[in-house]
């Protein structure tokens, strides 16, 4: 199967799939699935920038794109997405959790801030190459310990930093899906010699997942 589903890490899973799926959470449903060779890049999956006026979407670092953002904040939807660690554009501005602006801040790379366990820093920051600003939330990872970061087009005065560490953490709905369908359809391991019998069996065991409710299955 490294043929057709070509993993990142070829010495350790020369064949490895990935799953993208879009994944409505106030319906509970899925809008959008598709598999592919994990070595692909996630953003190809991207929901259409056109179809996201007043909705929020929510994506892991995998999906980061400026271009895309930016796309998305011209036609009137709303994102939050965990940005990459390798990131390191100018800060412009900086605020404390208590709205409390950090003068010192201003005008230095990204890589320069230092956080404690706990601690949030709201910031806006720019790229040279790329037009415009954006608002950054950095926060400590204490699962990866080290700084996270969270770019959003929500604004300052109506969600404070915390509230999007808050609203980005609903997504763990996604990262559980797959486990989930897999254990309610009790498949656990197999081997599979045809590449398009493996797409076909995976789309079922996802599909029969649903309706999907949280917290009804602990896996």
């Amino acid at each position: 199967l490294a043929g057709t589903f070509p993993g990142r890490f070829t010495k350790v899973s020369p064949a490895a799939i990935e799953l993208h799926l879009t994944l409505d959470l106030v319906a509970g449903t899925a809008n959008y699935l598709a598999i592919d060779a994990d070595k692909e890049s996630e953003r190809l999956y991207n929901p259409l920038s056109h179809e996201l006026e007043d909705i929020l979407l929510l994506m892991d670092a995998g999906y980061f794109d400026l271009e895309y953002c930016h796309d998305v904040d011209e036609r009137g939807g709303f994102y939050v997405i965990h940005a990459p660690k390798s990131i390191n554009p100018d800060i412009t501005e900086a605020y404390d959790e208590q709205g409390q602006q950090i003068k010192a801040l201003a005008g230095k790379k990204l890589k320069s801030l230092k956080l404690q366990q706990g601690e949030l820093r709201d910031l806006t920051v720019t790229w040279r190459n790329r037009p415009g600003s954006y608002r950054l939330i950095a926060f400590w990872d204490r699962r990866k310990k080290r700084i996270g970061y969270l770019i959003t087009n929500l604004s300052r005065e109506d969600f404070p930093a915390a509230n999007i560490c808050d609203i980005y953490g609903l997504r763990w709905q996604v990262d559980i899906y797959q486990p989930y369908c897999l254990h309610k359809n009790s498949v656990f391991s197999f081997q599979q010699k045809l590449s398009a019998a493996l797409s076909s069996l995976f789309r079922c065991v996802t599909c029969q997942g649903w309706p999907y409710q949280p917290g009804s299955t602990s896996v």
